[in-house]
C-alpha cells in the first residue's frame, strides 16, 4: 500500500514539475524581444514591391536608438529618385496605454506630416505592408498563445498566435509567429485580416 501511495505521490510530483516547465506564449515572446540587447543599431534595407508583374524598388536607410525602455527609429528612402528623402521618424513607447508617435517628411513639400489613428493603418510605401507595420510592437500589446512545436526548415520552433488587445487600431486581427527553440528569433511570421485570410507572410 506504502509503495502505492507513493507511486502515485512521485507521479503527481513530476506532473507538476513538468507543468511548471512549460512556456506560455506570452513566456516565448518575452525570450524573443530580450533577444536583442543593442542600445543603438544601423542598417540598409531593400523592400521589393510586386505590383501588376511589375517591381518597384525602394532602398532605405534605417536608425534605432533606445532611451530607457521606449525607442526611436528614423528611416530614411535613398533610391529611387522619386522617393529619395522621404523620411519616417517613429517614437515607441514601451507603456501600452501611450499611442506610438509618428511622422513623415515629404521632402518635394518641405511638408511634415503626423500620422496617427486610420493614417497608420495606410500602406507603408505602396507596399502591401501598413505604416503601423514600423512600430515597435510590445509584447502586451498583444494576447499570446502557443499553438504548438514544429520543425520549420529543419529547425524546432514554438509557433505562437498573437492577437491585438487593441483589434480596432490595427488591420491585423492576428499574427503566427515560428521561434526558433535554441536562439529565441522569430524565423517567419504569418499577418491575417479581419477575415482571418492570410495577407502577408514573411
Amino acid at each position: 500500500m506504502k509503495k502505492i501511495i507513493i507511486g502515485i505521490c512521485i507521479s503527481i510530483l513530476l506532473s507538476c514539475l513538468c507543468w511548471a516547465g512549460e512556456l506560455t506564449g506570452r513566456d516565448i515572446m518575452l525570450k524573443v524581444d530580450a533577444v536583442d540587447t543593442s542600445k543603438d543599431y544601423r542598417m540598409t534595407a531593400v523592400m521589393v514591391i510586386n505590383r501588376r508583374g511589375q517591381k518597384l524598388i525602394r532602398r532605405m536607410e534605417m536608425w534605432n536608438k533606445r532611451y530607457g525602455p521606449d525607442e526611436r527609429r528614423l528611416i530614411k528612402f535613398i533610391e529611387p529618385p522619386d522617393v529619395r528623402g522621404i523620411m519616417f521618424l517613429i517614437w515607441s513607447y514601451e507603456d501600452i496605454n501611450r499611442d506610438d508617435d509618428m511622422w513623415i517628411y515629404l521632402p518635394t513639400e518641405s511638408l511634415v506630416r503626423r500620422i496617427s489613428g486610420g493614417g497608420k493603418k495606410g500602406a507603408f510605401m505602396r507596399s502591401d505592408f501598413a505604416n503601423e507595420d514600423i512600430e515597435k510592437r510590445e509584447v502586451d500589446d498583444d494576447q499570446h498563445r502557443l499553438l504548438r512545436s514544429e520543425i520549420f526548415y529543419g529547425v524546432d520552433c514554438y509557433v505562437v498566435e498573437s492577437i491585438p488587445k487593441k483589434k480596432k487600431d490595427t488591420n491585423y486581427s492576428k499574427r503566427v509567429v515560428w521561434v526558433r527553440k535554441d536562439i529565441w528569433l522569430s524565423i517567419k511570421i504569418e499577418y491575417y485580416n479581419k477575415r482571418d485570410d492570410t495577407i502577408i507572410a514573411q
